[in-house]
């Protein structure tokens, strides 16, 4: 009873919180964003979870429902994990509580594996459509970074286009520089702990520079 009890509150903590940061940033309906969460062995268990709110905050934000934006999530660490599928963002409390269920990877951080991932989901939707990936990093790539580049490559190829969340001072940005469109795609955040103070900034920049895809 007393977990149920408990289970009943946090719920209803996370509706108010999450119903305040919604805000106008429209996004083309149908548009397919994928989150990619960076859960490697560098990341502690409460900035992850920082990020998960994060991703959260921004898909109410988006309008994630049915009939609009659809939008996945993929945990990358070692390897890359597709912890929340496209068809689990028909509902927003749905996307809420499987993106609750997102766990860490851990690993070296193989941003080139999420992104391949990536490419991946996008296939498996329903064409045309509007694709955005925004990736979280805080730190550099573990591999060679050739593998980024093709990555990139395979994304370009399909008309999505790269937003990166640059956490910290760990970043290599000549590596995530590599992967957007415009050095202005690269949100710089001084820490996990300010992630939600940004929402608003990487939403409304999201929104603006949606269907402007140059290729690089």
């Amino acid at each position: 009873m007393q977990y149920l009890l408990c289970s009943i509150i946090a719920k209803r903590l996370l509706f108010i919180f999450y119903n305040f940061t919604d805000f106008s940033t429209p996004l083309t309906k149908d548009t397919g964003v994928v989150f990619l969460l960076d859960s490697s062995e560098e990341v502690e268990t409460n900035d992850f979870k920082r990020q998960r709110e994060f991703v959260i905050s921004l898909a109410k934000a988006f309008k994630v429902s049915e009939n609009g934006v659809r939008a996945s999530v993929i945990t990358y660490g070692r390897h890359s994990r597709p912890s929340v599928q496209f068809k689990d963002s028909t509902d927003f409390d749905e996307f809420l509580e499987a993106t609750m269920r997102t766990s860490q990877i851990r690993g070296p951080r193989r941003m080139d594996d999420a992104l391949q991932m990536a490419v991946r989901m996008f296939r498996y939707r329903r064409q045309p459509a509007p694709k955005t990936v925004i990736l979280f990093t805080s730190g550099p790539q573990a591999t060679d970074v050739d593998q980024l580049k093709e990555a990139r490559e395979q994304l370009e190829k399909i008309g999505a286009r790269i937003y990166v969340v640059a956490i910290g001072s760990s970043v290599v940005y000549r590596q995530v520089e590599g992967l957007v469109n415009s050095s202005s795609d690269v949100i710089q955040v001084p820490s996990f702990i300010g992630l939600q103070s940004e929402i608003h900034a990487v939403g409304r920049h999201v929104s603006l520079q949606q269907g402007k895809l140059r290729r690089i």
